[in-house]
């Protein structure tokens, strides 16, 4: 049996709830961990969704009122970059993170401005996107245990 472990924190909870040695503790260790784990991954997105959608509306308003196109573009990247962030340090990937920044900026009013703003930079932010999901592949998974990958892939 294979085990991911993406990060510092899940190998700690990992090494945790392994080194105890009683029944109740363990059992108690493991009811604690699926509550936290669930509501962070209940709460996480979710608050991060609500709270972005209040606070990036007046944001805009105020950088807007600024009249500068460059702080605009910069808010617009700088949204995506923190909600990754937010949700990579929620555990969750940070691609999850730029959905959610897409989907936040697409329910201001400025959309049609976000939209014509960021249109110069699609082809870069696409490409970064395709190579850094790219890179991430395993590839001695995918020779290892390649019969597992193309059965997997054909269904």
């Amino acid at each position: 049996m294979q085990v991911n472990i993406r990060s510092i924190d899940e190998a700690i909870v990992m090494g945790a709830a392994l080194s105890l040695q009683r029944k109740t503790l363990v059992q108690e260790s493991i009811l604690l961990m699926l509550v936290k784990e669930s509501l962070k991954a209940l709460g996480g997105p979710g608050l991060l969704s609500l709270g972005g959608k209040f606070l990036l509306r007046r944001v805009f308003e105020v950088v807007v009122e600024a009249r500068s196109s460059e702080a605009f573009v910069a808010l617009c990247l700088l949204t995506v970059a923190g909600t990754s962030l937010i949700t990579q340090k929620l555990s969750f990937s940070d691609t999850l993170g730029a959905f959610l920044a897409g989907a936040l900026l697409a329910e201001t009013n400025f959309r049609t401005q976000i939209e014509a703003d960021i249109r110069l930079f699609r082809g870069l932010l696409l490409g970064l996107f395709f190579v850094t999901n790219g890179t991430s592949i395993d590839t001695q998974l995918l020779f290892r245990d390649w019969p597992n990958v193309l059965s997997q892939l054909a269904g």
